[in-house]
Order: C-alpha cells, then structure tokens, then sequence
C-alpha cells in the first residue's frame, strides 16, 4: 500500500509540473509548535549584545526576572546565540603530528634499542606488575626485564641508568607512544626522553595502536608471558626472580631469531658509549638566540611568556631563525617545533599559525 501511495505521488507531480515535479523537495516543516518566540529570542539577543552574558547566565537571569514566561533550557539559548554567531568560538588544542612509522634496519649492536612496557598484570598479592623490558635489536639479547608498580618516570629511569652503566649507551632507542616514553604533547616530549637527549640519544616512536611496527620485540613479550604470568608469583620481588630467569634463559640457553645455532649473548658487544654522570651543557652556534626554559614551563620573548613544556624546566634552548620571526627550536641537536614569534607560540609547523589566526572569532 505504501508503495502505491508513492508511486501515486510521484505520477501526481509530473502530470501537474512535468519534470520539475520530480526534483527533491525541501522536508522542512512549514510550521514549528515549539519555536522559541520571536520576542524571546530578542530578548536573549539583547542580553547577550548588553551584558555579554552566554547561555548558562542568560538561562538563569530569565529564571530570575521573568518568571511569567517559559524559559527556554540552556540548550536552546545557546543554539539561538550560535546562530546569531554570539557564542564564544575556542580554539581547540593541535594535536601534534606523529612522525610516522620509523625506519630502523640495525647492522651492528647497540644501533637500535626497542624498549616497553609489557602489559601488566597481577601478582598472587594482589598488586599489578608492569614489567619494563629492553633489547638490542640487532642480537635480540634482552638488557633488561624488571618488574615495576607502575609505569613511571623515576622507576624506568633507575632501570635505565643500571642498564647504561653495564651496557653503554645505544644510538637510538625505539618505543610506543605510551607514557613514560612519549607524551600527547609538542613533539611527543617528556622527562624520560629529554634526559636521553641529554645523553645523546635520539628516539624513534612507532605509530599509535601499531605494535606491528615493533614485532621482534612483542613475540618476546609473548614468550616472556607465557613463561612468567602463567601463574604468576606470590610479590613483586618473587616475579622479578623469574624475570631475571627469563633473560638467563632467552640471552644464553637458546637460540637468536635470526640464529637458532647461536644465542643472543653471542652476537652482543657491549657500546664504546660510555654513561657519563655529568651532563654536558648544550651548545649552540653563535649566531642562534638561546632561551632558557623558566619554572613555569615556558620563556620570555620580548616581555611575552611562551609556552614549551615542564619537562624542559631549566633546559637551555635554541632557537635558529629561518624567516622573520620565525625560527627552530632546538634542544641539543632534537627539533622540538617552528616558534612564530607574531603569535609567541611553538607548533610542529608553520601552516598551524596561520590557520589558528584565520579561526579565531574576535
């Protein structure tokens, strides 16, 4: 019956209009019972352009002083101003870009280092395990596998440092992009990675929700929870010492990936990378501007705060002029973004300046 009663339509139209009587027409409703009133609607207009009040103080004025009408709910007032474009425009946070899947094909030891943090677990006490694991990538030898309560700052780096103590330092370390390793913010930094840029280390991220792009270092990660997590032990200590066992095993009693006839620990060479205990200051050419990084995360530019990051507190930054008042910013030899010095901003690049300025509602 329905259908009939389309057909029939449509062959009404064309007989009455011809063609045209087949366009599309507009579903709009002619009427609107529930329209908010014109009046009102001046009314909240009125308030807006003399008080600059938006919808959740217009909603509550109307509550106040004309009770006899029937006030519109918030919703509703702020739709009114929106279209009268009244409404306080934001811009919304930039979301940096990632660099991408990172390239990194090792030829000798301590090239590349892969380093995670395995899913946690419980142990029998209760309390969750997240065990920090690293390996060089090109011997498969696993440096590292200890067992935290958590994945922070302070505990990753005391593994680390024992690690670069026995080990040395390796060229480049490849990680996810979950905390500590990376963050949401201006080129994926924080404390864990600045401080391996201040040991000369420069970091690889793979790309978000893609642990594909790091798949030796998860079949370990498989291996490693068949073997431990299943049961796991009583504490954390307990689990540690089976971490420990785990390594002796996978770097001595078996046999490499590539390599089945040769295990891990045969193919590894400690790094001629020594771990200093003293930083070295950076240095940066003579004719760059250089900015060190206040308390509140941020430097001065021509009596202007701009913003950078709490995890470069104290850092000394450079800052390399390539256009007028644009410039790259450098922490040692790390791009950390384009700074504009019209907006007294840093983005990950130039464009972003400019398409923020045009979307800014006065």
């Amino acid at each position: 019956m329905r259908n009939t009663r389309t057909l029939d339509k449509w062959i009404n139209r064309y007989h009455a209009e011809g063609f045209h009587g087949l366009c599309d027409r507009s579903s709009k409703p002619i009427s609107c019972p529930h329209k908010t009133p014109t009046e009102i609607e001046n009314l909240i207009l009125d308030l807006n352009q003399r008080k600059g009040w938006q919808a959740h103080k217009i909603h509550s004025h109307l509550g106040i002083r004309f009770k006899n009408i029937e006030r519109p709910s918030q919703t509703t007032i702020h739709n009114i101003l929106d279209r009268a474009g009244r409404t306080n425009q934001y811009n919304r946070r930039q979301k940096h870009q990632h660099p991408g899947k990172p390239a990194f094909h090792p030829l000798y030891p301590n090239q590349f280092w892969t380093m995670d943090y395995k899913g946690q677990f419980k142990t029998r006490d209760g309390i969750y395990c997240y065990p920090l694991t690293v390996r060089c990538d090109f011997s498969s030898m696993i440096l590292c596998a200890d067992g935290h309560y958590g994945p922070r700052t302070e505990d990753a780096m005391r593994s680390l440092t024992r690690v670069f103590r026995e080990y040395g330092l390796p060229e480049v370390i490849v990680s996810d992009n979950g905390g500590p390793f990376a963050s949401s913010g201006i080129n994926g930094i924080t404390h864990l990675n600045v401080w391996w840029t201040e040991l000369g280390i420069k970091h690889l991220r793979i790309e978000p929700a893609s642990p594909g792009q790091n798949p030796r270092h998860e079949r370990m990660h498989r291996e490693m929870k068949r073997l431990c997590t299943r049961p796991p032990e009583l504490n954390l200590n307990a689990q540690n010492r089976r971490l420990r066992d785990f390594v002796h095993d996978y770097n001595e009693e078996l046999g490499s990936p590539d390599n089945e006839d040769v295990p891990p620990v045969e193919l590894y060479e400690k790094s001629d990378r020594i771990f200093p205990e003293l930083i070295k200051l950076p240095e940066y050419p003579s004719h760059w501007e250089t900015r060190l990084v206040s308390s509140n995360g941020g430097f001065r530019w021509d009596s202007k705060r701009v913003p950078v990051t709490m995890c470069l507190e104290n850092k000394l930054l450079g800052l390399e002029e390539i256009d007028d008042n644009l410039f790259k910013v450098f922490f040692y030899d790390r791009f950390i973004g384009f700074f504009d010095a019209n907006y007294s901003r840093i983005e990950d690049e130039p464009s972003r300046f400019f398409r923020q300025h045009v979307n800014r509602v006065p």
